[in-house]
This record gives C-alpha cells, structure tokens and sequence, in this order.
C-alpha cells in the first residue's frame, strides 16, 4: 500500500471540502445572470488551485 503524508492528504480533503462548498453556491444559489459565465469561470480557477496542487503534491512528490 502506498503511504501519503498527512499533510498532503490534509490539504487534498480542505480543497476537496472547499470545492464542494463552491459549487453548491455556485449552482444551488441565485446569482446575477449577467456575472454567471464570470462567476463559473473564477470558481472554476480556484477548484484547479485547490485540488490540483495537492493532487500534485501527492501525485509527484519531491
């Protein structure tokens, strides 16, 4: 079995969590129609941040 640092694990689970609650304001919240394709576009660049980098981290270790 392979063995993950906690802390890489940790960050994944936060931007995971972080994502989640992204989305759920994004799509199950009203928005201005006018700043929705923005709005997804700005979401969408912090989900990367936030699951990419750990998912990196985790992926390609130093």
């Amino acid at each position: 079995m392979v063995e993950f640092p906690p802390f890489a694990v940790y960050n994944l689970t936060v931007g995971a969590v972080t994502g989640i609650g992204l989305l759920y304001f994004l799509f199950f919240r009203p928005t201005v129609v006018d700043y929705h394709r923005y709005l997804l576009l700005t979401i969408s660049g912090i989900l990367l941040f936030l699951i990419g980098g750990p998912l990196a981290e985790l992926l390609f270790p130093r």
